[in-house]
C-alpha cells in the first residue's frame, strides 16, 4: 500500500495491525509500524521508521522522532492521575524503549524530554518533566523522579533511583540500587544508597574516545576533591581548583557544575547527614 506524495513519487503508509486502535493515522509518518491492541491517541505523532509494539500505550500531546522502538506494554503520555495537568512528552530519534517503561508527561509548560540513542531498559519509570539527554542507558527498573535530569552519556545501573529534581552530569556511572538524593557530578562513579563518589569514570571515558590526557585529568581531580569518606567535595579542594586558570575543558566543566550545584553550608554540613 502506497501514500501519494509529488507527482510521479510514492511511499508506504504506516502498517497499523487490525487490531490496534490508531485514532489518527495521518499523525503517523510513512514506515511506521503499530503492533497488536495498541493504542495511539489523537494527539500523537510519530516519525518514520518508528516500530510500535504490541499492547503500547500512547496518549496525550507525545511526539516521538525517527526510528525508535517501543517494546510491548510501554505507556508513554499518560498523566500518574486524571487530576494532573495536561503536559507534554518528546521524544527524540534511534531509542529503545523496553517492555513496561512508563514515560510521564510534563506540566505546566515543561516537557517530559528523552534525547536520542538513549536505552530505556524493562520496567523503568520516567516522571514528569525529567529531562534525558543523548546516548543515556537506564538500566532495568531505575525509577527517575520528577524533574530530575540526565545529562549526557549517564549510565545508569539497574534498580537507580533518583529523588526528584536532582540533575546527574554527564558520563557518570551508578552503580545497581544507587540512590542519587541529591546532584551528582560529571564523570564520576556513583556507589551506594544515599551514594558516595567512587572516582572519576574512567572505563567509560576512555569507550567514549577521551584522550589519555583529558582521563588523567579527570582523575587528578576527583583525587583532590574526594577522600571516599564523606558525602561531599571538600570545599578548600572546590575553591582552590576552581580559581585554577589551566585546567582542560573537562575539568573546568567539573569544576562549574560542582560550584553550581554546591548544597547550601557546603561539604561540613553534608558530613553531618553521613
Amino acid at each position: 500500500m502506497t501514500r501519494g506524495h509529488k507527482e510521479g513519487e510514492t511511499a508506504r503508509m504506516p502498517q497499523i495491525s487490525p487490531h490496534a486502535v490508531v485514532t489518527c493515522p495521518e499523525n503517523l509518518a510513512d514506515d511506521v509500524v503499530v503492533g497488536a491492541f495498541a493504542y495511539v491517541g489523537p494527539r500523537v505523532r510519530i516519525g518514520a521508521g518508528t516500530r510500535v509494539g504490541n499492547n503500547v500505550a500512547l496518549d496525550g500531546d507525545v511526539r516521538i522522532g525517527r526510528d525508535n522502538h517501543i517494546s510491548p506494554f510501554a505507556v508513554i503520555g499518560e498523566a500518574d492521575d486524571e487530576k494532573s495537568p495536561a503536559g507534554c512528552v518528546v521524544i527524540g530519534d534511534r531509542n529503545k524503549v523496553r517492555e513496561h517503561v512508563v514515560v510521564r508527561p510534563g506540566g505546566a509548560g515543561a516537557a517530559t524530554r528523552v534525547g536520542s540513542d538513549c536505552l530505556l531498559c524493562t520496567g523503568c519509570y520516567i516522571g514528569p518533566r525529567a529531562q534525558i539527554a543523548d546516548r543515556v542507558m537506564l538500566g532495568t527498573y531505575s525509577q527517575l523522579g520528577e524533574g530530575t535530569r540526565l545529562e549526557t552519556r549517564v549510565w545508569a545501573s539497574a534498580f537507580t533511583g533518583t529523588d526528584p529534581g536532582v540533575t546527574i552530569g554527564r558520563y557518570s556511572f551508578t552503580s545497581g540500587y544507587a540512590g542519587i538524593d541529591r546532584d551528582a557530578p560529571p564523570y564520576a562513579i556513583l556507589l551506594g544508597f544515599p551514594f558516595r563518589v567512587r572516582g572519576a569514570n574512567t572505563t567509560n571515558l576512555k569507550r567514549c574516545g577521551f584522550p589519555e590526557q583529558a582521563v588523567a585529568g579527570l582523575k587528578e581531580a576527583f583525587r583532590a576533591l574526594y577522600d571516599g569518606k564523606h558525602r561531599e567535595a571538600h570545599d578548600d579542594a572546590v575553591a582552590e581548583w576552581a580559581a585554577r586558570t589551566d585546567l582542560d575543558e573537562h575539568q573546568r566543566y567539573l569544576m562549574d557544575f560542582l560550584v553550581r550545584h554546591r548544597p547550601a553550608g557546603g561539604s561540613a554540613a553534608a558530613r553531618k547527614g553521613g
